[in-house]
């Protein structure tokens, strides 16, 4: 709000040589003015901690995101942490990004009311102050532009908290597909070999050429039978894993499609909620201009109505000087 203390004075020295106040009542004049521009400034200016309670939330959501980012790797692999360790992360990381959640609705919801008793505060100055309708302009765009600026940081809050949530999200989905990809697998699944077919334990091989001899004394001691069984339980035992490969294969791709429409999900959320966030603001700034419309007809309907009975009684006064005139003649 710019200062306009000189242009007071000067019209307050035009009212005091008009008038003839001397200068103790032009004094006392002015120091009012100079009180009443102080309270202005005291009823109107902003004190309250929202900014800085908006940066610590901001800066303790950074500190969270770097924190997520360094163990992601981690979570990830299947030996860095154990399944108890991930299951306290995903805990933790819940609570920790609902407790952010809160913070930012009350901050949401502080500002929204801050921002109407402040609208209620300056129509009820500008009412009982018409005279200074420039004043109250300046006034009122200041706390245009603060609001504008709340609610920047607001919703720089919001879409941090959403690029975490969808960050902790994606990286729980790997988990979980992961998972389910392993719990596919039939690990116990294994050759079943007739009981008669029994094959004597022998030391470790450690040449490629004692492996093929082992292997070629094996398969002479097996009869025909014995061989076309282990060939037809091999054959299926083949098909069985290509067939769980698979199955695994598809749950991959399905959890990776999955994860792909909740990641554009959430972008449709956040470029939504941005969205009603500018209709919000366009919705104050289209209510500012209608009460300034509403304002600026009041005062026209006022001048009209002065205008009338300035009219109406100058028509009376003309009458009664024409009757005056007549009755002299």
């Amino acid at each position: 709000m710019s200062n306009r203390t000189e242009l007071f004075k000067k019209y307050l020295q035009v009212i005091s040589e008009t008038r003839g106040l001397n200068e103790g009542e032009a004094e006392l004049l002015r120091n009012k003015a100079k009180q009443e521009t102080k309270q202005v400034h005291e009823n109107f200016s902003v004190k309250d901690s929202f900014v800085k309670e908006s940066k610590q939330l901001m800066k303790h959501i950074m500190g969270f995101q770097m924190v997520v980012k360094q163990l992601t790797s981690k979570y990830e692999s299947a030996t860095d942490m154990t399944d108890e360790e991930k299951d306290d992360f995903d805990t933790e990381s819940k609570l920790q990004l609902q407790q952010y959640f809160e913070k930012y609705k009350q901050l949401q919801t502080y500002e929204r009311q801050r921002q109407e008793m402040m609208k209620e505060k300056l129509e009820t100055w500008s009412a009982s102050l018409p005279f200074f309708s420039r004043s109250t302009d300046d006034v009122a765009n200041f706390h245009k532009t603060n609001n504008q600026f709340r609610m920047g940081l607001l919703q720089s809050l919001n879409m941090w908290l959403m690029k975490i949530s969808d960050n902790l999200s994606t990286i729980q989905q790997t988990r979980m597909s992961r998972q389910r990809h392993i719990d596919a697998i039939d690990f116990n699944a294994q050759l079943h070999v007739p009981e008669e077919l029994s094959v004597s334990q022998s030391h470790m091989i450690t040449t490629t050429h004692e492996e093929i001899k082992q292997y070629e004394e094996t398969m002479s001691q097996l009869s025909m039978e014995q061989l076309q069984i282990l060939a037809t339980e091999h054959e299926e035992l083949l098909n069985l894993k290509n067939e769980e490969l698979e199955k695994a294969e598809t749950l991959r791709k399905t959890a990776v499609d999955i994860a792909s429409l909740q990641s554009e999900l959430a972008t449709h959320l956040q470029v939504q909620t941005q969205n009603i966030n500018t209709l919000l603001d366009n919705q104050t700034d289209v209510e500012m201009e209608m009460e300034k419309g509403n304002k600026q007809l009041r005062q026209a309907n006022r001048k009209g109505d002065a205008l009338a009975n300035m009219v109406m009684w100058f028509a009376i006064l003309c009458g009664l000087l024409l009757l005056f005139f007549d009755y002299i003649n």
